[in-house]
C-alpha cells in the first residue's frame, strides 16, 4: 500500500541532521587538542631520548595535526555522501 500524494514523508530516525551540533564541534576540538598533545609529547620524548631537539617535537605536532585533518576531511566527505 502506498501513502497518499500529500502525506508527509517519514524520515529514518537514524539519519543525522546535516548541521552538526555544538557538542559535536566541541568534540572535534577536543580530538584536535588531544592529537596535538599526544603526538607532541611523543615527539618530545624522542627528542630527549635521541638528542634530536626540536625536530622530534615538530614532526610529532605535524603528524598529530595532519592526522586530525585527514580524519576531518574523511568525516566531512562521508557526511556529504549521505545527502
Amino acid at each position: 500500500m502506498t501513502p497518499p500524494e500529500n502525506a508527509p514523508l517519514r524520515t529514518n530516525s537514524s539519519q543525522k541532521d546535516p548541521k552538526p551540533s555544538a557538542w559535536a564541534l566541541a568534540g572535534l576540538g577536543m580530538q584536535f587538542a588531544g592529537a596535538l598533545l599526544l603526538f607532541g609529547w611523543i615527539g618530545q620524548w624522542v627528542d630527549r631520548r635521541f638528542g634530536t631537539e626540536p625536530f622530534g617535537l615538530l614532526v610529532g605536532v605535524l603528524l598529530g595535526g595532519g592526522g586530525f585533518f585527514a580524519l576531518l576531511v574523511r568525516r566531512i566527505t562521508k557526511g556529504e555522501d549521505r545527502q
